[in-house]
Parts: C-alpha cells; structure tokens; sequence
C-alpha cells in the first residue's frame, strides 16, 4: 500500500487488465482527507519532496524526471 499526494494506491486488483494487476487500484482522496493531510501548500510541497528524494536515491526516478515532478508539485494548488 502506499500514499501519493492526492490518492490512495493499492492492490493487486482482481480481473483488470494487467496492468491493474502489477499496479493495483488507485483510489482519489476527497477534499477533507487532502485537507488534514496537507493543511498548507507548503505542508504538501515538503512532504512531496522529502518522497521525490527518496525515489531518486533508490533508483525508482532519474534525477531529470524528479526536476519536473517537483516543479509540477510546485505548481500545484494541493494543500490549504
């Protein structure tokens, strides 16, 4: 199971396609749940970014890709 900044990933999923089944279901956080997990913009932007530099220092993102995501999660409006 894990967290990205908007939804709740998980899985395996049964009878899907399957890309479904290597990467489970992926279910949308409503307002109230984005809303106590990142209270600010600034809340959300620091956990974004402490999860990018943990993906990069595994391997799991090239460093030219985790440019982009953050300034994606940069200009996002989540948090706040």
């Amino acid at each position: 199971m894990g967290r990205r900044a908007d939804r709740y990933l998980h899985g395996p999923a049964e009878r899907r396609p399957i890309l479904c089944l290597i990467f489970g279901t992926t279910t949308l956080f409503d307002a109230p749940t984005l809303a106590a997990l990142y209270p600010t913009h600034k809340a959300f932007t620091s956990a974004y970014d402490k999860a990018l530099k943990r993906a990069v220092k595994k391997g799991w993102i090239l460093e030219p890709d985790a440019k982009l995501i953050k300034k994606w999660a940069a200009g996002s409006n989540i948090g706040g």
